[in-house]
């Protein structure tokens, strides 16, 4: 073998490209699911610890249940500070007693002594006084007459004490909630049913609250560390690094022959971060399989595209071919040479492919992070798919190098060309629609039961489709040449090029039609989760944005939007029955235009239903039955041990404000209170939650709340569903399925490139003829872009009608079991189908004008003189 034999391909620059751009292809689509798969898991993780740390500082906490001298706890400090060395940073020590009560001029208070580290920089100071001591709440300050430089009265069950009022600080219950107080929230915030808030804490340094603990003899005391949880995006490797150390703390405090285990004893310990990756982990182990099995059809795509261009290769070189056959150069010896040719440009392709690879993954999600392992495993399969596609190449050229090469291959095309492939996919097909019947996606499967059918089906039922729409443009053969001849110069060229050729043809009709199919399907069913998705998480919130507050209610007027109050009660039953259900009494003249609504939730219009509760009929009553579940006859609602004999005015398919699978009773607001009044109850009283929803943002919903006279519980938005692993599995399945559609796009572009190669150069005498006849360059070009076009056009209704139909066949089944739809949408993806057919226009265009510039170069007298 010559020096200079890995140089030969220079001499065939499209080959050549067509050989590495096949590569890039191969490489990019084996290494893609390695690093995928780590993005996603990091991406879910950091969506968890991201949510969370909007109310709460995610962090480990290590309790026990007194607070010894200073020193002491400094010791264990450095003890747990010791073992987390290098995975947590400093912890935030805090401390809290029991009730206590702080009196003053003007009177005394309940308060709750609290230390905690950096205390001072996380709270609004109002006053500051030079002295040391402890710093109070205004509220309390206000009740007690006190303020910085006074001395406060502290009583506990066991002693007493007076000591300095070093400051004062802005109530943190009148406050935003932030994350950094968010360990203490049960004790600065009271439940929905509570009518009396918790006492306000005193805030002092450790130092002093030991001594003040000391001198009260109080031991109800708590002291906890608090290590904040990395909240940056990390990968799950990393990430269970962490939780393998919290782990292996755990262990040693637990062992009390060690230092660390003797100086703590009974302790506990909490954190959320092992769950968060335990649910990333089940995100990756769900689409772990339809990943891979997209990465290995991936893969088998571009080395078929890798064999076709070894085809192509074959047929641009016969004679050279031929004259290594006569010189007596074997199979063996060819193939090594082809893989010698082949082996740089294939290298540079993977290698690009997977460079490619890990920056489209991390550019796609800039806040996931891909592990190092998964990197290097992704080179790995980039490597070894890449030697499998040299070694394809090889087989190819030295098998058309034997002396019965062509002929065989020629055999072997005509035997699988008999075989009925179309036939056989649309059967697969089949058996996977009724496999995903079978196992019931829709019946409240966990996020690890997502399953490959979930892809195979889509794809084998387009592809068999396309062969068989591919086998009907063989039958239209004979139409389109007597057609053609009627028509004007550049459709009856475009006609009879295609004519000619029909098996090329076909072949690129259903190579594209896969790949639209596969990426119109992808983007319809993502339209529809999508849209689902919302639907369900606004369905549970009732409304765009909801908050649960205590005190009295908003003035809804004064929002600028549109906001309604309601109020549920819980554990509500039907008498007779043991079935609970909830009971959402509604605001009647706000509900409808705040609450979110669609047509299909029920018969009649939400205004309709809402009018029915306005009233009760013959002393019962009336209300809205949601989910599965009947009233009896004469029924009687038991609403916290309150009968109320009730009619049911209609059975909506589902309403706002259900709570999953859980049966829900609406009934109207006023008409309940004047029920309950009758019978010496109150909705004030007696009811679980007092919730306003509204048609804005979470974010305005909580600066309304702010200016009113309430105390805000929680918040939520309908984004929240979007969180849940079952649907971040899907989510991340559907994304990855719509990378592969559009790398078979691009692989569908390669296909046209070699069908123009080949088409070229058949034609290059016949565009010679027609040149000296008259034909224009522009009617040629034109032709060339209507052969490309109608081809591709085809294929994009094919695929486009056929991915439509795969999508409806599974949109129920698909969404019900990872989004708990009660009411599946279904979107066509407009955008997409519009920006693909003007892609497919630019994209033939752009052929056209390729093939036009390679015949403009074409030796007019060179071609005439082989061709005569």
């Amino acid at each position: 073998m010559r020096r200079g034999a890995v140089l030969r391909l220079l001499r065939f620059p499209g080959l050549l490209f067509a050989i590495a751009a096949g590569a890039l292809i191969l490489g990019t689509v084996s290494a893609s699911a390695p690093v995928f798969l780590s993005s996603v898991g990091s991406l879910t993780l950091h969506r968890y610890v991201e949510q969370a740390s909007e109310d709460e500082l995610p962090a480990l906490v290590v309790t026990i249940d007194s607070t010894p001298a200073s020193d002491v706890i400094a010791y264990r400090t450095r003890l747990l500070e010791r073992e987390l060395d290098g995975v947590l940073g400093t912890p935030i020590v805090t401390a809290r007693g029991d009730q206590v009560t702080a009196a003053g001029p003007h009177g005394s208070s309940q308060v709750r002594i609290v230390t905690r580290s950096d205390a001072l920089a996380h709270v609004e100071v109002v006053e500051r006084g030079q002295a040391e001591g402890v710093w109070l709440a205004d509220f309390t300050a206000d009740a007690l007459g006190l303020a910085p430089g006074d001395r406060v009265s502290i009583t506990g069950s066991a002693g007493a004490a007076t000591i300095p009022v070093a400051g004062v600080y802005a109530d943190l219950l009148r406050q935003p909630r932030t994350p950094f107080w968010s360990t203490l929230d049960d004790f600065i915030y009271p439940s929905a049913t509570d009518n009396t808030r918790p006492p306000a804490f005193v805030l002092m340094e450790l130092d002093t609250y030991v001594d003040l603990e000391a001198r009260l003899h109080d031991d109800q005391d708590v002291l906890s560390w608090e290590f904040p949880l990395p909240t940056g995006p990390r990968s799950l490797d990393d990430a269970r690094a962490t939780v393998g150390a919290i782990a292996r703390l755990r262990s040693r405090l637990s062992n009390v022959a060690l230092d660390v285990g003797s100086a703590f004893g009974r302790v506990n310990t909490t954190e959320p971060y092992s769950g968060w990756v335990a649910q990333a982990d089940d995100v990756v182990a769900a689409i772990e399989g339809p990943v891979q099995t997209l990465s290995l059809a991936g893969r088998a795509i571009g080395l078929a595209l890798l064999a076709g261009a070894g085809i192509f290769m074959v047929r641009r070189r016969r004679i050279e071919l031929a004259v290594l056959r006569v010189r007596g150069v074997g199979p063996v010896r060819a193939g090594a040479r082809t893989a010698a040719e082949t082996l740089v440009p294939v290298a540079l392709g993977t290698a690009l492919g997977w460079i490619v690879a890990v920056a489209v993954v991390r550019a796609a999600e800039p806040t996931a992070t891909v592990a190092a392992a998964s990197v290097r495993s992704a080179a790995w399969a980039a490597t070894t798919t890449g030697v499998l596609g040299v070694a394809l190449l090889a087989v190819v050229s030295g098998r058309a190098t034997s002396d019965r090469g062509e002929h065989g291959l020629d055999r072997a095309r005509r035997a699988a060309s008999r075989i009925p492939w179309d036939v056989l996919l649309l059967g697969a097909a089949a058996l996977a629609f009724l496999g995903l019947r079978e196992q019931g996606s829709g019946d409240g499967a966990a996020a690890t039961e997502l399953d490959r059918l979930l892809l195979l089906f889509p794809i084998l039922f387009i592809a068999g489709a396309a062969g068989l729409a591919a086998r009907g443009l063989r039958w239209l053969v004979p139409w389109m040449r007597r057609t053609g001849s009627r028509l004007r110069v550049a459709p009856y060229l475009a006609s009879r090029r295609l004519a000619a050729a029909p098996s090329q043809a076909a072949t690129l009709l259903v190579g594209a039609t896969v790949a639209i199919g596969i990426l119109v399907y992808a983007g319809t069913v993502t339209a529809s989760i999508d849209a689902t998705a919302t639907q369900e998480g606004s369905l549970a919130i009732g409304s765009d944005a909801s908050i649960v507050y205590t005190g009295p209610d908003p003035v809804l007027g004064d929002a600028t939007f549109a906001a309604t109050a309601v109020v549920r009660f819980q554990r509500a039953s039907f008498a007779g029955t043991d079935e609970d259900l909830d009971v959402l009494a509604v605001d009647g003249p706000t509900f409808a235009h705040a609450a979110y609504w669609q047509s299909q939730f029920a018969s009649e219009p939400l205004d309709a239903l809402i009018d029915q509760l306005g009233r009760q009929a013959e002393g019962r009553l009336p209300l809205l039955l949601v989910g599965s579940i009947a009233a009896p006859d004469d029924a009687v609602l038991d609403v916290s041990g309150y009968d109320l004999p009730v009619s049911v005015a209609a059975t909506p398919r589902t309403f706002p404000g259900i709570v999953g699978d859980r049966p829900l009773a609406v009934v109207d607001r006023a008409v309940l209170e004047d029920a309950l009044a009758e019978r010496s109850g109150s909705i004030d009283r007696m009811a679980h939650s007092s919730e306003v929803w509204a048609r804005a943002s979470e974010e305005d919903l909580l600066a309304f709340a702010r200016t009113q006279d309430t105390t805000v519980i929680a918040s939520s938005d309908a984004a929240e569903l979007r969180s849940t692993p079952s649907y971040l599995a899907l989510s991340s399945m559907l994304r990855f399925l719509a990378a592969t559609g559009g790398l078979a796009a691009v692989v569908v572009l390669l296909g046209t490139h070699l069908y123009l190669q080949a088409r070229q150069r058949q034609a290059e005498a016949s565009y010679a003829l027609l040149r000296r006849m008259g034909l224009s360059r522009d009617a040629h070009r034109r032709s060339v872009a209507l052969e490309l076009l109608g081809l591709l056009f085809v294929a994009f209704s094919i695929g486009g009608g056929l991915a439509i139909i795969a999508s409806l066949l599974v949109n129920a089944d698909l969404q019900t079991g990872p989004l708990d739809a009660s009411v599946t949408l279904f979107r066509a993806p407009l955008v997409l189908l519009a920006s693909t057919a003007g892609a497919l226009v630019v994209a033939s265009w752009a052929g056209a004008m390729l093939v036009q510039r390679r015949a403009d170069r074409t030796n007019v007298a060179e071609v005439m003189r082989v061709a005569g």
